[in-house]
């Protein structure tokens, strides 16, 4: 007995010659054939073409190719497309909110900075220089107006 490729339902092969037999039917073959094309079709738009592909098997499948109706084949690449572009729409806000993130933090340390440079300065008790200049400062005003 053998398992089906497709459905994985045991079954026994009624053909001796030729490839071994992979599917139980007709139906599960073409199935797994359309799989395939699917799968094919998605690694061609996704750009994923070499590496994700399963290997061909070499047998009459090959030359069988279901129709596929048009409009399932558009609406498969659009809903890929539309994937992709989500897909790197988020990566962009991914970079914008890393981005934001980091000046963000570059902000608050400026800020951190200035606070500490404003303690500094609110801390300091007057220079000597300001300490005379305070009080040359009302004897110079007042020579100034008795000359007026």
């Amino acid at each position: 007995m053998i398992n089906c490729k497709n459905c994985n339902k045991p079954f026994q092969s009624t053909f001796n010659k030729g490839s071994e037999q992979l599917y139980c039917s007709i139906k599960c073959r073409q199935e797994n054939a359309q799989k395939r094309m699917y799968e094919r079709i998605k690694n061609d738009i996704m750009g994923n073409s070499q590496g994700n592909m399963e290997k061909p098997i070499v047998s009459h499948e090959q030359t069988y190719r279901p129709s596929y109706n048009q409009n399932e084949l558009m609406d498969l690449k659009i809903e890929l497309e539309r994937m992709k572009y989500e897909q790197k729409i988020k990566d962009i806000e991914n970079g914008y909110a890393i981005a934001l993130n980091q000046i963000n933090n570059q902000m608050e340390i400026i800020r951190n900075k200035m606070e500490e440079q404003e303690n500094e300065y609110v801390d300091e008790s007057p220079s000597e220089f300001e300490k005379i200049i305070s009080g040359i400062a009302p004897l110079i005003l007042e020579r100034i107006k008795n000359k007026a």
